[in-house]
């Protein structure tokens, strides 16, 4: 009984998943709600098409003509040297592309520059958003490292610093994604998501932005492939063990730079719960020292985070200053329940904000002294905004919200608040050729760059699509599942489509899963023709 209830739920999850992602690819091609680039709908018909089909055919080859190259598992040695060449490319796009960057970004970057060089910041910022004190102590032991190598009295080295630092994370996350896929689905898939990986990754406009969403990049598709090592061990062996700590910590680090992070544990926590069986219950002392490891690691975590906060903040910010400051999750849900017009006109046939950040909303909440007090009026116009709605009219919203964020292969790229502050620091021509590339007012950046990450952003949709089957597959249902939990979080709260990219590496193992399965479907189909 207790299996065909959870053979249920598992079929459910996936029906859903399959439907939602069948809306967001119809949605994607012929609605798009992308405010900043008016895409050609014939164009990316054409070209997409046009990747898929090469891809059909190199996979027909690769299963037909028993080419067997791709069964090749790598050395290590050679993942080393990947990594160093793509790093290499990476750090001399950096240095052709780098500046000063505005909204949240360029003010944690500016905090630490202060601080280091003159031991004051705008420290009210982290009473007002206290989620971003985590990425502001890590931004400082960046530049605490960086000033043996650069002169951080320079603001732009600052930002240089930092945005090598965000290189690195997203290299990281790409190889655990490679190596995550690698064990799901095997070195075929894995080299299929290089396809994925390249332009949505490592060369994505995103690795010179060094703010929460791709510094957090790594953290769930490492938590996932920690608890996959975790499974593969043996109960006896104290690696085992030593992993589960290692998954505490993690989940704790990557929490406390992006909130987000945490849907990973939780969706891994539901799919072990829905699969555990007779056996896993005879194992139960086992697990539970399991999960006794995790906890000690999440309270090691916790515990290191909490004495650096204090080195930083406890002389700076005190109780009343945070009381009266702090915004609680409530204003972030207030504020993804309104629609506004974009505040400039942009080339996309769409140019209205779905729950997005509104200067109206933040000043309306800082208005208000006192946590509680701000709850209680965010709690009124969420109260009001949804009386204004009504049911049909607020499923109506959601549907456009979520449309305005799954559409958007550039995931709002370039459009947050004053994006870059006076120019790129490179003047030189061969710079000034390669930021055009990721300049969004550029046709460079419109005709290619956008296109190549939407037609990218395409294919992975259909592999969503096709990522139901009738195999099982306990770690692509933890991929699904923490997927529609990231779509849940930025429909009912404030979300654009920038926040999905730490779960990026998730929709590519899903996706490149899916895809596969397309491909042996229609491979099949044209055998029986």
């Amino acid at each position: 009984m207790k299996n065909k209830i959870r053979d249920f739920i598992l079929k459910t999850i996936a029906v859903i998943f399959s439907i939602l992602f069948a809306i967001v690819l119809f949605n994607t091609i012929f609605f798009n709600k992308t405010i900043g680039i008016n895409y050609k709908i014939p164009v990316i018909i054409i070209f997409t098409i046009i990747v898929y089909g090469i891809i059909l055919f190199l996979y027909y080859i690769y299963t037909k003509k028993e080419m067997k190259f791709l069964d090749y598992s790598p050395k290590k040695i050679y993942y080393f040297i990947f990594i160093a060449i793509i790093f290499i490319v990476q750090f001399i796009i950096a240095k052709l592309v780098y500046g000063e960057y505005g909204w949240d970004c360029g003010e944690i970057i500016k905090d630490s520059y202060l601080f280091t060089n003159n031991g004051y910041f705008n420290f009210p910022y982290y009473a007002q958003y206290p989620n971003n004190i985590g990425i502001f102590l890590i931004i400082n032991k960046v530049l605490e490292i960086s000033k043996n190598f650069i002169d951080i009295k320079i603001i732009e080295n600052c930002f240089l610093s930092s945005i090598v630092f965000n290189i690195i994370m997203v290299d990281l996350a790409s190889l655990f994604t490679f190596l995550t896929i690698k064990k799901v689905s095997g070195n075929k898939s894995a080299y299929l998501s290089l396809m994925f990986i390249l332009p949505l990754m490592i060369f994505s406009p995103y690795i010179n932005i060094p703010y929460t969403d791709t510094i957090s990049i790594m953290f769930p598709i490492l938590i996932l492939y920690i608890y996959i090592c975790i499974k593969e061990l043996p109960k006896e062996k104290f690696q085992k063990y030593l992993l589960a700590l290692l998954m505490g910590i993690v989940t704790v680090v990557g929490t406390l730079l992006k909130p987000t992070v945490i849907i990973m544990p939780i969706a891994i926590f539901i799919i072990s719960i829905l699969n555990i069986n007779k056996v896993g219950l005879k194992n139960i002392a086992y697990t539970l020292i399991l999960c006794v490891f995790f906890i000690v690691g999440v309270g090691f975590s916790y515990l290191g985070y909490s004495v650096q906060k204090e080195k930083f903040f406890n002389e700076l910010i005190s109780e009343e200053m945070s009381y009266d400051l702090e915004i609680s999750y409530m204003h972030f849900l207030m504020m993804g329940m309104q629609e506004k017009p974009n505040d400039t006109k942009e080339d996309g046939k769409n140019q209205t904000l779905y729950g997005a950040y509104n200067g109206t909303d933040v000043e309306n909440t800082n208005s208000i002294k006192g946590y509680k007090e701000k709850q209680n009026y965010n709690l009124k116009i969420v109260k009001e905004r949804l009386k204004g709605f009504g049911i049909v009219g607020y499923i109506k919203f959601l549907y456009n919200k979520a449309n305005w964020i799954l559409s958007d292969g550039t995931f709002y790229y370039g459009y947050e608040g004053t994006w870059l502050v006076n120019g790129y620091s490179n003047k030189s021509e061969p710079a000034k050729r390669i930021q055009k590339f990721i300049t969004v007012t550029t046709k460079e950046y419109k005709n290619i760059t956008a296109n190549i990450m939407q037609i990218a952003w395409i294919i992975i949709s259909i592999g969503l699509v096709f990522s139901i089957s009738k195999e099982k597959n306990e770690y692509i249902d933890i991929g699904k599942l923490a997927i529609i939990g990231m779509v849940l979080f930025l429909l009912l709260f404030e979300g654009r489509a920038r926040y999905l990219i730490n779960h990026i590496p998730i929709f590519i193992l899903v996706g490149t899963y899916g895809l596969k399965n397309s491909l042996n479907k229609i491979l099949l189909t044209l055998e029986h023709k």
